[in-house]
């Protein structure tokens, strides 16, 4: 690809919307040593699957990979297949990344059983530098990736003890491992999940977390607002300040007041020095305007 005459030099290398054939040259690029950031990104609409590579390419590629020792970022996108691949370089004793984000790493039209790849998930948990994770399949089907099916994924979470910020908002979780990220990552300070429905028992467990300051919760959910209070009271009472925290699909039946929402955002500013904000799954109030407006023509 021309991108070797620069090789000794070029220490990030970010490749866009990569078609078919950009993608089967990648072991093209085996000079470029020198990264630290490596973002490969396949067209969302022209994708190849890695698992159609003779092996030769694919070793050559994750030869490539693995010589990158000063490589801190990596980045795979609309990659299908790209866990083998993502697994060797996590493996890779020379590899000690800071950054992670993989997301539609998975077949496009057929499910793919993700609790068979224990292997490549357990080295993820060797890769004890990371302070940033992002993880997730095909952007608004998080069932594709159910984390909590997935043991080994979790264990490997858990041991990631510099992690800062952790993006699972395009896979699914359950409650159990929110628990269990919130006692095992100490350090982390944005956490935003998806998956199943959670209420006010969840925030006993968020409110453990030291560091926290951005916290969006994507789940339906059913808190209510003397949780959220005691949640902003118990966060007040050890010393933590400056959380935001965005709820994005509240269930309607569920909504706050005007006057209790005004309230708690008032008691977030003033208690911790946070920000709160709520929005509406089937939110009843826009129900009823679509009613008045279809009366209306």
């Amino acid at each position: 690809m021309g991108l070797n005459s620069h090789a000794t030099s070029l220490r990030s290398l970010e490749l866009g919307s990569l078609g078919i054939q950009a993608m089967k040259a990648l072991n093209s690029l085996a000079d470029c040593t020198a990264l630290e950031t490596l973002q490969i990104e396949n067209d969302r609409f022209s994708k190849i699957d890695l698992k159609v590579y003779d092996e030769e390419t694919l070793k050559e590629i994750i030869a490539w990979i693995n010589n990158c020792k000063s490589l801190k970022h990596l980045s795979f996108k609309h990659v299908v297949n790209a866990l083998p691949i993502v697994a060797e370089v996590l493996r890779s004793p020379g590899i000690r990344l800071t950054r992670l984000y993989m997301v539609d790493f998975g077949l496009e039209h057929d499910a793919e059983d993700y609790t068979e790849d224990s292997a490549a998930w357990a080295a993820l948990g060797s890769q004890d530098q990371l302070d940033y994770l992002t993880l997730g399949l095909r952007r608004g089907l998080i069932d594709d990736l159910q984390i909590h099916e997935i043991p080994t994924l979790v264990d490997s979470i858990c041991q990631l003890k510099n992690l800062r910020t952790l993006n699972l908002t395009q896979a699914c979780i359950m409650p159990a491992e929110v628990q269990r990220f919130s006692k095992a990552l100490p350090k982390l300070s944005d956490f935003s999940f998806n998956g199943e429905m959670v209420d006010d028992d969840i925030l006993e467990h968020l409110s453990n977390l030291p560091q926290l300051t951005m916290l969006s919760i994507y789940n339906l959910s059913a808190f209510t607002y003397s949780g959220l209070v005691r949640f902003c009271n118990k966060l007040n009472d050890q010393g933590h300040t400056g959380l935001k925290m965005d709820i994005l699909n509240q269930l309607g039946k569920k909504k706050l007041t005007e006057t209790q929402y005004t309230r708690l955002q008032a008691h977030f500013r003033k208690t911790i020095k946070g920000q709160i904000m709520i929005a509406y799954f089937n939110d009843p109030d826009e129900l009823h305007e679509g009613e008045f407006s279809d009366d209306s023509d």
